[in-house]
Formats: structure tokens, C-alpha cells, sequence
């Protein structure tokens, strides 16, 4: 988890950088089981990056003053959860993300989202005067699939700014990949 803060730490740096304008994009393509496409905000701009086995994909929205949202794929470094999917998981292994999403956060709340797909999403939002971040994650084949949103400062994150997170996530495909 510690790899995964880090790398977004990193990626925000990238997220001034835009890239080609497209509605629906594949972030990645990968040599694995799976790729991704999902469904972006109209207008929206986006920069991608591989850090290792990280994907990420920087988000910019087309209008101002909004938070900048990054798209990670992730394997996880959670050994109970490889080649789970987030809806397979125990209250246990649940308990356990919750802890692994939260960690560092003073102030964190979470909130689980039931997809259209019937998949499971969990949110995790610090909630602090001076650090306003949040967390849109699921997993696949072990493999954390989330979006990161945050103000350049760190301001309040509103209820729309997380409907963003969780349509972005709601507008999710897992395309198989024969290998």
C-alpha cells in the first residue's frame, strides 16, 4: 500500500501534462490477463505513465477548480487477495483493505458502493481541515483498480467531485485478455 501512495504521490506531479482528448479511453494495455477501458468526463484531458507494474493514467477536467483525479492499476502486495475480485472478498479481507486504504489517514471515513455491473466499490475519503483526499477502489485478478482525487491544495472534496470518482468507476470494462 505504502508503493501505491508513493507512486500517486509521484504521478501528481504529471497531471499538469496533458494528453490526447478522448470520452472513452483504454488506459492501458497490458501483458497480463486484463485491460481497461473507461468512460472519462466530456472535455477531459489525460497523461499516462507506468512506474513498474503501476499504471496510471493522470485525469484533467475540463473545467477549472476542479480536483485533479488519477486512474492507478495496481497488482496488489496483499498475498490473501491475488486473483480475487472485490465482491469475493471476506468481511475479514474486507476489514483488511479498509485498514490498508486508510492508513496514513487522520481523519478517514469509507463507504462501500454497489456498481450497476453488480461489482463492489469501496470509497475511502480523508476528511481533514487540512488534507481532503479520497480513494474509489476495487480489485480484479489481485489487481487494485482505483481511482485518487484531490484539490492541488488539498480543499474540501465535495459530494460531485466524488460522484465523479465513482462514475468514472462505474463506467469500468474489463476486457479479458487471451493469453
Amino acid at each position: 500500500m505504502k508503493k501505491i501512495v508513493s507512486f500517486v504521490l509521484a504521478l501528481t506531479m504529471l497531471m499538469m501534462a496533458g494528453a490526447a482528448l478522448a470520452e472513452t479511453i483504454k488506459p492501458a494495455e497490458f501483458a497480463r490477463s486484463f485491460d481497461v477501458e473507461i468512460t472519462l468526463p466530456e472535455g477531459a484531458t489525460t497523461a499516462a505513465n507506468e512506474v513498474g507494474e503501476n499504471t496510471m493514467t493522470a485525469i484533467t477536467l475540463a473545467e477549472a477548480g476542479k480536483p485533479g483525479y488519477v486512474f492507478i492499476i495496481s497488482p496488489s502486495d496483499m498475498q490473501a487477495l491475488d486473483g480475487k475480485k472485490m465482491s469475493e472478498l471476506t468481511d475479514e479481507e474486507k476489514a483488511s483493505l479498509v485498514e490498508a486504504m486508510s492508513l496514513g489517514m487522520d481523519s478517514p471515513s469509507e463507504r462501500w458502493v454497489t456498481l450497476d455491473n453488480g461489482g463492489l466499490l469501496l470509497l475511502v475519503e480523508e476528511n481533514t481541515e487540512a488534507n481532503d483526499y479520497a480513494y474509489a477502489t476495487t480489485l480484479y485478478d489481485g489487481f487494485f483498480i482505483f481511482v485518487y482525487a484531490s484539490y492541488e491544495d488539498y480543499d474540501k472534496m465535495t459530494e460531485e467531485d466524488i460522484q465523479v470518482m465513482i462514475d468514472i468507476m462505474q463506467s469500468l470494462k474489463i476486457i479479458p485478455v487471451e493469453q
